[in-house]
């Protein structure tokens, strides 16, 4: 006859085993159920871009999950790679510069900015520093070089519109040569085919490492101008999909806060995207060059389709207002406050809202 303490004991464990697998079972079906009824959004991004960590760290620390988005991002060599996809429907928001999408809109595309990553940070390069001293010391003296960029990168419009600014300079009265990316810049500046490259971060900074020059960087030449907008199709924005892009928003913008409190992890899910370590992952996230921001900054942008019509690259025939749509970042933005309504990120972004901006009812 079994001992009846010893039938207690596995009547026991049984029960255990039986709970333990209870609970496993209904937080498996949960999580499928969460992954069944989470919205899939394809999410762009461009190559060694830091600039783009708050993309990285709404997917890594789960506020996209959080706000019933499954995000899957995707890695696109150039801007107009990513909105090209973009266009083709194949991701379903970009982060892809600012002038070309503008330039894109300019040739009849329709794209709608719901927000922003970042500002800043792009960069001249030169082959040595005694070039890099000749071109601060007098725009002039562009004109003795050849020049290697990437077309449309907010680097190439903001030497450009700032040559012509201060020395009346045209693109063709340099000499300027074209390449795919931003490493095939840098590449040519060291094969001696450009002596000058114009670059999107952070290649400035593995050009540097590399015996390569900083010249300036473009915040120096034409502040306060922004950089890679939040992109989708027009399209793609209506009464069914507007808490969608009000979710993907709040999360950005939670990264925001993560971003500014949270410095070593923020480096941590950074290297997990753009293959750099170190010093060049610390400088190529934080530095005094580089603003991260979710604010959509309609007003730094029409600037910068001025500056983009002053040196011909657009035939001025867009009206960028139509291509905001400002109540989805605010509600956002709103929501977020509401629930912490004394966060000092938070209440930052909300004066930049109104700051850089119009009103919005």
């Amino acid at each position: 006859m079994v001992n009846k303490k010893i039938l207690i004991g596995i009547i026991a464990i049984i029960a255990i085993v039986a709970v333990i697998g209870g609970v496993y079972f209904v937080t498996q079906t949960q999580n499928l159920t969460q992954s069944q009824n989470s919205i899939h959004i394809d999410a762009g991004y461009i190559t060694m871009s830091a600039g783009h960590a708050l993309i990285f760290i709404a997917k890594e620390k789960g506020y996209f999950a959080d706000e019933g988005l499954d995000v899957n991002v995707l890695e696109f060599t150039t801007a107009n790679d990513e909105l090209n996809a973009l266009a083709s429907d194949k991701i379903d928001v970009a982060v892809a510069g600012i002038g070309e999408p503008l330039i894109q809109m300019d040739n009849g595309r329709n794209y709608t900015f719901i927000g922003g990553v970042d500002n800043g940070d792009h960069a001249i390069i030169a082959k040595n520093e005694s070039i890099s001293e000749n071109l601060r010391s007098n725009p002039e003296n562009y004109k003795k070089y050849k020049i290697g960029t990437v077309s449309g990168i907010p680097a190439e419009i903001i030497i450009l519109g700032y040559l012509k600014e201060n020395a009346n300079i045209d693109k063709n009265d340099l000499e300027i040569v074209e390449f795919k990316t931003a490493p095939d810049v840098v590449n040519g500046i060291k094969s001696g085919k450009v002596d000058v490259g114009l670059v999107y971060p952070a290649f400035q900074y593995s050009a540097e490492k590399e015996g390569l020059s900083i010249v300036n960087f473009t915040d120096e030449l034409m502040p306060s101008l922004p950089d890679c907008r939040i992109a989708i199709n027009a399209k793609d924005v209506n009464n069914q999909t507007e808490r969608q892009w009000i979710n993907y928003t709040k999360a950005l913008i939670k990264a925001y806060d993560f971003y500014k409190t949270n410095h070593n992890e923020t480096l941590d899910i950074v290297k997990k995207y753009v293959p750099i370590e170190g010093d060049e992952l610390e400088i190529s996230t934080y530095n005094d060059h580089l603003v991260l921001n979710t604010d959509p900054n309609e007003k730094g942008t029409i600037k910068f389709y001025d500056v983009l019509e002053e040196i011909g690259y657009v035939d001025g025939n867009v009206n960028v207002a139509d291509h905001f749509n400002l109540i989805i970042y605010k509600t956002a933005l709103d929501e977020i406050l509401k629930e912490e309504p004394n966060n000092q990120n938070y209440l930052f972004l909300k004066g930049l809202f109104e700051n850089q901006n119009p009103q919005t009812s």
